[in-house]
């Protein structure tokens, strides 16, 4: 295949696959090498592990496999994932022991928007762990995160709640902001296409009312816990009532990158309150590889796309950052064909020739993990697969061009993999 020559400094496509083996750390399912990974992270405070597709269990084994290794070795405190912050607000007050909930009740904030990302058995395991470990190590304790914007409707109830607990002065003002969405309980899409139709009954002033409300004033709550989850959630209703609004007539790349720079405000804002707690505060993120990746490598680009991956680089530097991929050549995948659709087990197939995943097969090796530190490749396709799959379109919408070595510090490769395990 001639295009090999163009990957890697190698002229022939054997050379080629004898440079990548060389470089290639093969282990067995139950074997990961924990300490070469280790070696390669050093002492980054900032880890973010990717996943090329949102329904693989094995992307989300492999993430609890590296985050319990983090954790219990390299003094990793926080897991922050792509999933809303009320359903991450459950896991952390069952892990930290505040609540008598089941781990599936846990993770029951996690029902709405795709829940096959967060209510799987992978992440159900791993959520235990984390209960488990806080209860043994409590000086050591863990938080958890999630760091995402599709919670407009849940962010409502649970400041409404927190208001009604604490009895504030300023209760009757904001429960009557939080009323103008009352119309749209459970469904933001709705209410951004009728904001959009209709911008003069938007609830736009009243979004960013309530969050000037409870910004500027950081004693309305005596929790200093439950002012920070308020803040948060006022932070989400601003944010998503703008994105959902956004959404039906802006460009693309508007409305992904306001959702990049939420996600950052997110990870910066749980980053400098774990600094306060331990200077030596370290975080681990989980997100897709479109998100995880520095989006300045691929064709995103070029669509003016950002990632957090990118802008924690731009922010923090790449000694602090540490950015790993992960991609599969075929096998099954969770997913569903249109936004909001059911989900169901799809076949991936085959990667395409001319994929760094169809070149990574060549390695004949099931699974391996690779460092790019001295290995320099040409932009080539790589799949994406996130909460939408359509297979029959995949070559169309599901390939990005993308230079791996400057997108990703490392790679997780998984030849074949299988669909994640719902719990409902």
């Amino acid at each position: 295949m001639a295009f090999f020559s163009t990957w890697v400094q190698a002229t022939e496509k054997d050379d080629v696959t004898r440079l990548l083996s060389e470089q290639a750390i093969t282990f067995s399912a139950d074997k990961f090498p924990f300490q070469q990974l280790g070696e390669w992270i050093g002492d980054r405070q900032i880890v973010l592990l990717g996943d090329s597709t949102h329904g693989s269990q094995e992307f989300y084994r492999y993430r609890a496999e590296i985050s319990r290794y983090l954790i219990t070795n390299h003094g990793f405190s926080t897991v922050i994932v792509e999933g809303n912050w009320p359903g991450g607000q459950r896991v952390n007050q069952y892990i930290h022991h505040h609540t008598d909930n089941s781990v599936n009740l846990a993770l029951s904030g996690f029902k709405s928007y795709f829940p096959w990302l967060w209510r799987n058995q992978s992440m159900l395991e791993f959520v235990q762990w984390l209960h488990n470990y806080n209860r043994n190590k409590p000086q050591q304790a863990v938080s958890f995160y999630g760091m995402d914007l599709f919670s407009l409707t849940a962010s409502i109830t649970r400041n409404i709640e927190l208001l009604k607990k604490h009895n504030t002065p300023f209760n009757a003002k904001l429960i009557d902001l939080y009323h103008c969405f009352s119309s749209f309980k459970n469904d933001s899409l709705r209410y951004g296409q009728y904001a959009a139709k209709n911008p003069q009954k938007s609830c736009q002033n009243q979004a960013e009312q309530q969050y000037s409300i409870i910004s500027e004033h950081p004693d309305l709550l005596s929790n200093k816990a439950e002012y920070f989850d308020l803040r948060i959630n006022s932070l989400i209703v601003q944010t998503a009532e703008q994105y959902f609004r956004m959404s039906v007539e802006t460009e693309a790349n508007e409305i992904w990158n306001l959702r990049e720079r939420f996600m950052q405000k997110i990870f910066n804002t749980v980053f400098n309150q774990q600094k306060k707690i331990n200077s030596a505060a370290k975080v681990i993120i989980w997100a897709h590889n479109s998100h995880a990746g520095d989006a300045r490598a691929t064709s995103m680009k070029e669509q003016k796309r950002e990632s957090i991956g990118q802008l924690l680089r731009q922010q923090f530097g790449k000694q602090q950052v540490f950015l790993l991929g992960a991609l599969s050549y075929q096998g099954e995948v969770m997913a569903s064909k249109q936004w909001g659709g059911p989900a169901n087990v799809m076949r991936m197939p085959v990667a395409i020739e001319g994929s760094y995943s169809h070149l990574f097969h060549q390695l004949n090796s099931s699974r391996f993990i690779m460092n790019f530190s001295t290995l320099t490749f040409s932009p080539f396709y790589q799949r994406f697969i996130g909460v939408v799959y359509v297979p029959e379109e995949e070559q169309l919408y599901h390939y990005n061009n993308a230079k791996i070595d400057q997108q990703f510090d490392a790679l997780l490769f998984v030849d074949q993999t299988t669909a994640v395990q719902t719990l409902d």
